[in-house]
């Protein structure tokens, strides 16, 4: 193909059994995601390739051949990077931390061909409408793009079509993640449209004075960052990637903070451009970040006008000659 790769997905695994809840396990739903983002991009002509990093396997290879992989991939190019065990285990936390995701979504980010690249997760469903806006939507420089987040319960079945699996999860959202906090849609959804302003008004208040649940006001669209984060790929090369921390969860928060220390604004995509999570169990008990102190990070460095650069050179593993499968 010559045409010029638009957008990498990447996003990053690790153990197939993971966090089963309604029948599906991480294999299913990891399933589900291809399946999803395989059909959208051709039915929209979105040339893209999709990274996946395997992080610390379990059997290596074997998450890679349980894929149900589509015969007539088209517009998309998949690519499957391994990281081994050797590597996860030499990381602080490594036997309470199966896999350190944002040291894996580093791993494609950094391997990644695409004018942009979007961070992601293989629990998520792209709606028809947001990658059509990605097929026809030039991206600029200056900004880093997010989206909400609908969380959706209950089991999506195979069996449905690509189309029938959007629609069961626009009727089956149980919460939604967006700029003024987490909360179920009834909460917001009114019928009256004058009615749902104010109330989003008011969260949005609540928020910026930092009583939300997404707390302090840095008027960025931090929450659930981690399964929508899209910017052209030089910024992210500029940034050094995702902080490579040996701890559990913020580091997408932390993207953040990074993205506006060198003055890129945000662009909240509008809410008729969906991503569906599907629902799973977690672990519980790691170990957590401290966001608050790099919260306080980012204040410092905005004031000193420095940029939040918290990798060395080498981040994404620079260098590292890993295993990697390429379909089409």
């Amino acid at each position: 193909m010559n045409k010029k790769l638009k957008i990498s997905f990447v996003v990053g695994l690790h153990n197939p059994d993971y966090g089963k809840k309604y029948l599906m396990d991480n294999l299913y739903r990891t399933q589900l995601f291809i399946d999803n983002l395989v059909y959208l991009c051709n039915k929209y002509n979105l040339f893209s390739e999709l990274i996946i990093v395997e992080w610390n396997p379990k059997n290596p290879g074997e998450f890679f051949q349980k894929i149900d992989w589509p015969s007539q991939l088209g517009q998309m190019i998949i690519r499957w990077i391994e990281v081994p065990s050797s590597v996860h285990n030499k990381l602080p936390n490594s036997q309470r931390i199966p896999i350190f995701e944002f040291f894996a979504k580093n791993v494609g980010i950094r391997r990644a061909n695409g004018e942009y690249i979007l961070s992601s997760n293989p629990d998520i469903l792209f709606s028809g409408s947001l990658i059509k806006y990605l097929s026809k939507t030039s991206f600029s420089k200056d900004y880093f793009y997010r989206a909400d987040r609908l969380d959706v319960k209950g089991y999506i079945s195979r069996r449905l079509t690509i189309d029938q699996r959007l629609k069961y999860c626009s009727g089956h959202v149980m919460k939604k993640h967006a700029f003024y906090g987490s909360i179920k849609p009834e909460q917001i959804m009114f019928s009256n449209p004058i009615s749902s302003l104010l109330k989003k008004r008011k969260l949005i208040k609540k928020y910026w004075t930092g009583q939300g649940l997404v707390a302090y006001p840095d008027g960025l669209h931090r929450n659930a960052s981690g399964d929508f984060f899209l910017m052209v790929r030089e910024n992210w090369f500029r940034l050094h990637g995702y902080a490579q921390l040996t701890t559990y969860s913020h580091m997408d928060s932390i993207m953040c903070w990074q993205a506006a220390s060198i003055y890129l604004e945000q662009v909240i995509l509008p809410e008729r451009f969906k991503i569906y999570h599907i629902d799973h169990n977690r672990k519980k008990s790691l170990p957590q970040t401290n966001w608050v102190r790099w919260y306080k990070k980012f204040e410092r460095y905005k004031r000193t006008n420095e940029a939040l650069i918290v990798n060395d050179k080498n981040w994404g593993l620079a260098g590292k000659k890993l295993k990697e499968i390429v379909i089409n």
